[in-house]
């Protein structure tokens, strides 16, 4: 029996290993995934946005890209389904990615921007100019806001080029914010050739860009850092 014992044991191969590895490998594929889903989401949120500006722009009647408000779009009859869902859907893009991104942002509270931008973007859909100015103009500011704070705050979580470029995005998208609101409050003829709609994709349109450099990003690597 003892033989048969010993004859048995030698033939046993090594224990079997720790599957903790495997679980730590799993986990790690698994956040990847979900910051590749959050470059996914923010992507779409953005080109959505600027081709759907873009073509509204050029369908509706009369409208000016300087003279207009981006907002105006909203209201013309021809654009104003196109344009109101795009920005609703931009809004709701926008928290979402945010979300999926909660885990890896150092700063947990940034995630507070995205929910802003998202937000803003959403009552601005659903509250065109035309049914509340004042509403419409506090739910644009909170818009505004988001979109041109979000990538100076997450600059932090960035070690590659995607620092200087969230800097420069908030820089030029703040910047032309203090213009627009000087413009409006103050003095219009600080616009110059641009226009009000001109400043407002200026603020605006950098945030965004930004959204598709981080979105491009993520969609290659899982990791922006």
């Amino acid at each position: 029996m003892n033989g048969f014992a010993r004859m048995s044991g030698a033939r046993q191969g090594p224990p079997a290993k720790s599957a903790a590895p495997a679980s730590v490998g799993s986990h790690t594929a698994s956040v990847r995934g979900r910051e590749a889903l959050a470059g996914l989401v923010l992507f779409a949120a953005a080109a959505q946005s600027m081709l759907v500006a873009m073509l509204a722009g050029a369908m509706a009647p009369g409208y000016s890209q300087g003279a207009n408000a981006i907002s105006d779009l909203g209201v013309i009859p021809q654009t104003a389904t196109l344009f109101n869902a795009s920005v609703i859907a931009t809004g709701i893009l926008t928290a979402i990615g945010g979300f999926l991104l909660a885990s890896w942002l150092r700063r947990r509270w940034v995630v507070a921007f995205f929910v802003l931008a998202g937000a803003g973007a959403i009552g601005v859909g659903l509250a065109p100019v035309e049914i509340s100015p004042r509403t419409h103009e506090w739910l644009a500011l909170a818009a505004f806001l988001g979109f041109t704070l979000l990538p100076a705050a997450c600059a932090r979580n960035f070690v590659g080029w995607m620092r200087p470029i969230s800097i420069v995005a908030t820089v030029v998208g703040t910047g032309y914010l203090a213009v627009m609101v000087f413009g409006i409050r103050v003095d219009g003829t600080v616009f110059g050739d641009i226009g009000l709609g001109g400043a407002e994709r200026m603020v605006i349109y950098p945030g965004l860009l930004w959204m598709l450099a981080l979105g491009g990003y993520l969609m290659r690597t899982g990791d922006p850092r």
